[in-house]
């Protein structure tokens, strides 16, 4: 009940992925900050190119996207754009706890190559956009979400 608030990108604001609040903070229990964060950078930047989902809940057959984003607005749209489902559809909810397992099952497998086997190995590289925008932006903001998959006219 902790990450609770998570919901819809945090009590249904829509900004982060609920999931990835949860993910980072069990992450944050182990390690140090070094370490926590190389995996935290490693869970966010999977999570915008993963398919999702890939557990399918309650059997279902859901269509998979990419979110590009670590907004749970933009992950969400993404997929109800792609499969035609409403926002309050059921099947969307369902949808969400695929996305929740499928992270769930990466930063497990992620937490037992860094810490019971030989460390992990990220393979995941924020997008080359970041650095883009942040050589205008950065002195106002930080980031590193890709902005260009919905500010496509940033260029």
């Amino acid at each position: 009940m902790m990450f609770f608030f998570g919901r819809g990108g945090i009590v249904g604001w829509g900004s982060i992925c609920g999931c990835l609040t949860s993910a980072a903070g069990a992450i944050n229990l182990i390690g140090d900050r070094n370490q926590t964060s190389k995996l935290q950078d490693e869970v966010m930047t999977w999570y915008t190119k993963a398919e999702f989902p890939q557990y399918q809940p309650a059997g279902l057959d859901l269509a998979t996207t990419v979110a590009n984003s670590t907004l749970c607005h933009v992950s969400v749209t993404t997929w109800c754009q792609h499969t035609g489902i409403a926002r309050g559809d059921s099947k969307r909810g369902e949808r969400c706890a695929g996305v929740t397992a499928d992270t769930a099952a990466f930063v497990a497998d992620m937490l037992n190559q860094e810490f019971i086997g030989d460390g992990y190995t990220p393979k995941y590289a924020i997008a080359d956009s970041v650095d883009q925008c942040m050589s205008c932006h950065g002195e106002h903001t930080i980031g590193k979400d890709d902005c260009v998959p919905c500010h496509r006219d940033a260029h």
